[in-house]
């Protein structure tokens, strides 16, 4: 019986022995501290640990965990990482630090152990814009993407912060910038701003107009850029665009230009959603209009001028309030004869030829055009200006230049007038208009094809020219033209000399000559 029971203590004691092991590795096991970024573990060579209260972790692989690029100088002890959104730099054994250019204190500076240089783990997380979460009951570190972003405020030539000074976040929308949220500096120049977006645009300004001298910055959050450093950048002039509803427009998308006397004397630089220029003088009075671009010209109406007397040390701020436009009455497109759209041509319109304008579109780059605030029942004429190119004076018409179509009549009947495609005719063929003497005349033309009907484009080029264009290869015409000094005949009987020129059209025909008679 003693036997048995000496046999099964003896088995117990061996049992024992060979899990006393594995007994003591479950109690270290606890020890152990884990990380993970966005819930993947960080593979570590050299173990994290507790000093001071503070989680220390190997520099190079909780950087790179963190997609930051790392740059180590062993000479001076210091460590750089970056990405495309922010920057951080420490040094071994030193307590001040830089994030994106700003200066601060750490608790605990790097440490060099066992050959491998330690970082604080929570101060590097959350300066490089992350949420470090501690999970005690596993001894496991959590760092996930954050939602904040900071930074500071200073003097212009960044020597000193500023505080107590309006700062607010914009997100952008489409053209415009919504507001977020808005703050004030802290006594070291200090803001910061929750809740955004990875991916979104944002711009932070002053608060317009008391802090309209900040310089807004414009960022891609965690994907380009930060606003760590604001500084204020006072100018002569500042100019923010609204949108009808109150909002600022994003600045780029319109040219606000600057005028003195009529004439366009500079345009405005562009800061965030502002326009700024420090070029005007003291006594000038200038005029400032704001050009909008093709994508907002069918929906905005153009804003009123702004007139100003500057007076030096006397700060111009405005704002330009956009109003929405009526739906378009009357649409069309320019385009050459392959159908292709033709941009920055004059269109108008007038009551009777030749009087003034009473709407001018400048056709966009898809080549079309708009009109609105026409009077149902009443008619119309389409004006197409196109300029011939290169040429001054009485210079020769080029062939291949576009031509003006002839004025057309259009009448609105309240509903929308849809002109389709106005076609610009190029120059095929050119030809000489003189008096008996060989002095350039001026003359009026027409094509007429075999059939005897108006065909193709004739017109007047300047004096002692005519170009004909929108004919076929291989058809005839007969080129019919009067010529006469008609720019002076103002009340007066003009001698004219009716001539023609039958042909069939073939590219690269020479030019003809149409000589009056005596």
């Amino acid at each position: 019986m003693i036997h048995r029971f000496m046999l099964c203590m003896l088995g117990l004691s061996l049992l024992l022995l060979h899990a006393s092991p594995n007994v003591q590795s479950a109690a270290q096991s606890p020890q152990f501290i884990s990380v993970y970024v966005e819930g993947v573990p960080v593979a570590m060579t050299a173990k994290p640990y507790i000093a001071r209260g503070v989680t220390m972790v190997p520099f190079r692989a909780i950087f790179e965990a963190l997609n930051l690029k790392v740059t180590w100088d062993k000479t001076t002890g210091t460590v750089i990482g970056s990405n495309a959104w922010t920057e951080i730099e420490l040094k071994v054994g030193s307590l001040p630090y830089r994030v994106n250019g700003n200066w601060d204190t750490m608790q605990v500076p790097i440490e060099i152990k066992d050959g491998a240089a330690y970082i604080p783990l929570r101060f590097v997380g959350e300066e490089t814009g992350n949420d470090v979460t501690w999970h005690a009951a596993n001894r496991r570190i959590d760092i996930r993407a954050g939602h904040a972003t900071k930074g500071k405020l200073y003097t212009a030539d960044g020597r000193e912060t500023i505080s107590g000074k309006q700062v607010r976040l914009l997100v952008l929308k489409g053209d415009e910038l919504l507001q977020v949220a808005e703050v004030q500096t802290g006594p070291n120049g200090e803001y910061r701003f929750e809740g955004l977006v990875t991916g979104s645009d944002y711009v932070v300004e002053g608060s317009w107009p008391e802090d309209a001298d900040i310089h807004p910055c414009a960022f891609r959050f965690h994907v380009s850029g930060n606003c760590a450093r604001l500084a204020v950048a006072s100018h002569q002039a500042a100019i923010q665009v609204l949108s009808p509803g109150g909002n600022p427009m994003v600045a780029g998308e319109l040219q606000v230009a600057i005028s003195e006397n009529g004439l366009v004397t500079s345009y405005m630089g562009q800061a965030g959603g502002l326009y700024v220029t420090d070029l005007l003088e003291d006594g000038h009075t200038y005029t400032i209009t704001a050009q909008l671009p093709d994508t907002w010209s069918d929906r905005y109406a153009v804003p009123e001028p702004y007139t100003f007397t500057y007076y030096e040390g006397v700060k111009i701020q405005h704002q330009f309030v956009l109003s929405k436009l009526t739906e378009s009455q009357v649409t069309g497109r320019i385009t050459d004869e392959t159908e292709k759209p033709v941009a920055a041509i004059n269109v108008s319109l007038t009551t009777e030829p030749g009087q003034e304008h009473i709407a001018t579109y400048i056709s966009k780059k898809d080549g079309s055009f708009s009109f609105r605030g026409l009077e149902k029942g009443h008619s119309y004429w389409l004006n197409v200006y196109v300029p011939l190119s290169g040429r001054t004076g009485n210079e020769k018409p080029t062939i291949g230049a576009l031509l003006a179509p002839i004025a057309r009549k259009i009448t609105y009947d309240g509903s929308l007038l849809q002109l389709g495609n106005v076609k610009l005719n190029r120059i095929q063929l050119i030809a000489k208009v003189v008096d008996a003497k060989g002095n350039p005349q001026s003359a009026i033309s027409m094509l007429q094809n075999a059939n005897g009907q108006k065909d193709g484009q004739a017109v007047f080029a300047g004096k002692g020219y005519i170009a004909a264009g929108g004919m076929t290869e291989g058809e005839r015409y007969t080129w019919k033209v009067m010529i006469g000094d008609f720019g002076h005949a103002s009340g007066m009987n003009v001698k004219v000399s009716q001539k023609e020129y039958t042909f069939v059209y073939r590219p690269g025909m020479e030019e003809h000559t149409f000589t009056a008679d005596n």
